[in-house]
């Protein structure tokens, strides 16, 4: 069985692969956001990166309440870290709509 949410959710997961000399890059600034959001704690918002073990491509899990706005918008830090990505990444990234139909202690 599944953590019953208060309010439905959309959940997204991003994968985005970067150029090799921009991984410090790209780390160095996931810190700075998730940095933010321990200060911000932003509600209803679920959020995490993980990189593959290729060393340059990286998941972003990404859970906002459905028809909300999405808080990591507002922050600076995240802000900066999107502008970057536009040099840091070695190709498009993707982003799919998940269902989610079940989770323990993820969502």
């Amino acid at each position: 069985m599944h953590d019953t949410q208060t309010q439905p959710m959309t959940t997204v997961l991003i994968r985005a692969e970067v150029a090799p000399e921009h991984v410090v890059d790209v780390e160095a600034a996931a810190a700075d956001v998730f940095t933010a959001l321990e200060a911000a704690k932003p509600e209803g918002l679920q959020y995490a990166a993980m990189r593959l073990d290729d060393g340059v491509t990286y998941v972003i899990l990404l859970s906002t309440p459905e028809g909300g706005k999405n808080p990591l918008l507002s922050l600076p830090e995240y802000q900066q870290f999107v502008k970057g990505l536009r040099e840091w990444l070695a190709g498009p990234s993707t982003t799919e709509t998940l269902t989610l139909l079940g989770s323990y202690r993820l969502f």
